[in-house]
């Protein structure tokens, strides 16, 4: 008995290792799918870290697709679209096109990954209501020592007056100016006004995350809490995916020995 045990764990883990070397090549591609959409946004032209974010933002826009479920071909991608709770990772979106429950998650990773492919440290920031559900999300990057905003789904890059570009508590300073940028924006919807905004979605998992983020809360205090960004893991589903398989792998092996 303990020796078809083992064979179980061993058979489990070998599944898993492989699974995981598949994710991995995947992510490996992936990443040079997307230095390729890179360098073609910027071919020929040298630029500074802030004009590299106007270009990437505007380029995104124009490149990338967004085609209804419907649309998706082959079926197995409609399924991986449906049922992948990480949604699609960059890659992902330059082969087949953006998540179907909303671009502007699928464009921002987009952007996120061409700029930090060029070290320009660049996060996630989810535009919430008052409840802290997630309305739109848009990114910071780091410029010139400032998290400067930008919504690649819109293709905006936001500026001060004096032509700089913006950061939130910037903007949320001078709301006609904001107003002035977004107003004549086809589409752009009046409750993305910056005002409650947070780095990580701690609604993603319910019960789960809002428990931990008491937790931490506590331990570690309110601020820092609210400065944790989204772990860059989540931006590659096949990354991450590649990382839980090879846990898994480790554990069957664990189990195979003990059993």
């Amino acid at each position: 008995m303990r020796s078809a045990w083992r064979r179980v764990a061993a058979g489990c883990g070998f599944a898993f290792a492989l699974a995981g070397l598949l994710a991995f090549a995947g992510f490996e591609a992936d990443v040079h799918r997307l230095a390729l959409f890179a360098a073609d946004a910027g071919r020929g032209r040298p630029a500074s870290p802030e004009a590299r974010v106007v270009r990437d933002v505007a380029y995104a826009r124009m490149h990338i697709r967004r085609p209804a479920l419907a649309d998706l071909h082959p079926w197995p991608v409609r399924v991986y679209y449906q049922l992948n709770p990480m949604h699609p990772g960059p890659g992902d979106v330059l082969r087949w096109g953006a998540d179907y429950r909303g671009a502007c998650g699928s464009t921002a990773r987009v952007v996120h990954a061409m700029l930090e492919s060029q070290h320009i440290p660049t996060r996630v920031l989810l535009l919430t209501d008052a409840r802290e559900h997630s309305l739109h999300t848009v990114l910071e990057s780091r410029v010139q020592g400032r998290w400067v905003v930008l919504d690649p789904l819109y293709g905006i890059v936001f500026r001060r007056r004096d032509g700089a570009l913006a950061t939130r508590a910037e903007l949320l300073a001078d709301p006609a100016h904001f107003h002035a940028q977004v107003d004549s924006v086809a589409g752009y919807d009046a409750r993305y006004t910056y005002e409650h905004a947070t780095l990580l979605n701690w609604h993603k998992i319910p019960v789960v995350l809002p428990a931990l983020r008491a937790v931490l809360a506590c331990v570690i205090g309110g601020a820092r809490v609210t400065a944790i960004e989204r772990p860059d893991l989540w931006m590659w589903p096949q990354a991450a995916a590649a990382w839980l398989c090879g846990v898994m792998a480790l554990a069957c092996a664990w189990l195979a020995r003990r059993a």
